[in-house]
């Protein structure tokens, strides 16, 4: 698994809890773009010039450049967005252009406890890709805004189901891939702790602790990514929108059994200076979460 650090449990809390903001990155183009070839970096969270947001910001650039077709995936079963939407049109002998945003979020929530009892549970998270469509045409005319919503494009839901299939292949090659699953447990730790401690309590971390320093930039530059299609005889050019949500769903269990855990817990910490510990979780049968669930609770203590 990623490594993950104090400084970044820091700024996940941070954004949580101090901002009440979702940690998030995204590289969004400007009415200046085509003139300068530069798109803004927009931060969520607070989390800008931290290496928690420059982690973001390396996935989100990874996310690109495989849909530009500009880190080829074939081993992995991946085609690039750019190839998919050349295929269709050449099947389709028409030119549909979406300006689809795709984002990295946790498909997954986390479970929480009630605050009475003290103790919160972080299910383990799965990574996915998802796609908005912010605009479209077809042959050059532009969908009416107010038709968007009832627009879906296949071929970048197709490019997402494919990625969020790969997740385990990408991230055994791209480390800020892989941490993206660390970085989503660690807003979902941030949550439960939210929902049971102060903010008085967490001053240190909230305002005292150092968080070290690490710059990200204010803008990217514009990627594009081509392929040769036969449709209006010409050489489609295509850019891809991304980002990274680090929104989770927090889901209440009942006092009894996430009491239960808490005193298992804590009963097995080897010692009073350990910060992190296996608990003995195997076995246990959790109402209301299906079977193949049962060892979620094993994560908490790896993050």
């Amino acid at each position: 698994e990623a490594k993950i650090t104090m400084d970044d449990l820091a700024v996940a809390l941070r954004a949580v809890v101090l901002h009440d903001a979702v940690p998030l990155v995204s590289i969004d183009k400007t009415v200046d773009t085509r003139t300068t070839g530069e798109q803004l970096v927009r931060f969520g969270g607070h989390i800008e010039n931290t290496k928690f947001g420059k982690d973001l910001l390396e996935a989100d650039v990874t996310l690109k450049k495989l849909g530009l077709g500009l880190i080829r995936k074939e081993l992995a079963g991946i085609r690039s967005y750019v190839t998919l939407c050349a295929q269709n049109a050449r099947a389709k002998g028409l030119e549909e252009t979406f300006h689809t945003r795709f984002w990295f979020y946790p498909m997954q929530g986390s479970l929480a406890g009630r605050q009475s009892a003290g103790a919160f549970v972080v299910k383990e998270l799965r990574v996915g890709v998802r796609t908005e469509v912010l605009g479209a045409a077809v042959n050059g005319r532009p969908i009416e805004p107010e038709k968007l919503g009832a627009i879906r494009d296949q071929m970048g839901e197709r490019f997402a189901d494919t990625l969020t299939a790969a997740y385990e292949d990408l991230r055994s090659e791209h480390p800020e891939i892989a941490k993206l699953r660390a970085l989503f447990a660690l807003v979902a730790v941030s949550k439960g702790i939210q929902s049971l401690a102060s903010k008085g309590i967490l001053q240190y971390w909230l305002e005292n602790y150092p968080v070290e320093r690490t710059e990200t930039p204010k803008v990217f530059p514009l990627l594009k990514g081509t392929e040769e299609t036969e449709v209006h005889s010409r050489r489609r050019v295509l850019e891809v929108d991304g980002g990274v949500e680090l929104r989770t769903l927090i889901l209440k269990l009942r006092d009894g059994y996430i009491s239960a855990f808490k005193d298992v817990v804590l009963k097995s910490r080897p010692g009073g200076s350990a910060l992190t510990w296996r608990v003995p979780l195997e076995g246990w049968r959790i109402p209301g979460v299906p079977e193949d669930d049962r060892a979620f609770a094993l994560r908490l203590a790896r993050y």
